[in-house]
């Protein structure tokens, strides 16, 4: 099968929010974004349904059968106007997927280009009342969506400063200390 395939990129790890509008946009290429991700992992000489794909969420053992926007950066956002940049899409399993924070792993992902541009979070005002549980920072916030954001540890967090993110790999290790 010929046709469009996206260049492989690579996402670090971090506590990243999901895409706000990202709905609207499809693949080039490929019936899913899921699809589109494996074109570009995978030799072509074999069926993509047979390509196994791991979830992108930090510690998550599940196969990734969707492909999730993910919001990296402003910058990346606004390049998008001049033809650079892009929103990151990575495979996640339906579970990740439903998530509104959550924690990836070091994972590879496509670059959609052609994706509403996600304007949450434009202005962040400090809490001056509500410090992060996990690093006693102050927390910055609220975001459109009601939530708040350390940025020291990179930890988004509800009024109190408690963690949202899924998975949060710093947060389960803390609860196993103090049992």
């Amino acid at each position: 099968m010929g046709g469009y395939t996206y260049d492989s990129e690579f996402l670090p790890w971090g506590i990243y929010k999901h895409h706000e509008g990202s709905s609207v946009s499809s693949p080039k290429g490929a019936n899913s974004w899921i699809g589109a991700i494996r074109k570009s992992l995978f030799d072509r000489t074999h069926r993509e349904e047979d390509d196994w794909i791991p979830c992108s969420g930090a510690g998550c053992e599940e196969e990734g059968t969707l492909g999730a926007h993910i919001a990296e950066s402003r910058l990346n956002e606004a390049l998008k106007l001049v033809g650079m940049g892009g929103t990151p899409v990575v495979p996640l399993c339906e579970s990740c997927h439903g998530t509104d924070v959550i924690e990836l792993d070091d994972c590879q992902c496509i670059i959609d280009k052609k994706c509403k541009i996600d304007l949450r979070s434009a202005k962040r005002k400090i809490s001056a009342t509500s410090r992060c549980d996990n690093c006693h920072s102050f927390i910055r916030g609220p975001d459109e969506d009601g939530d708040y954001l350390c940025e020291d540890c990179d930890h988004y967090t509800d009024s109190d400063g408690y963690c949202i993110t899924s998975n949060c790999s710093s947060c389960e290790e803390e609860d196993d200390d103090d049992y």
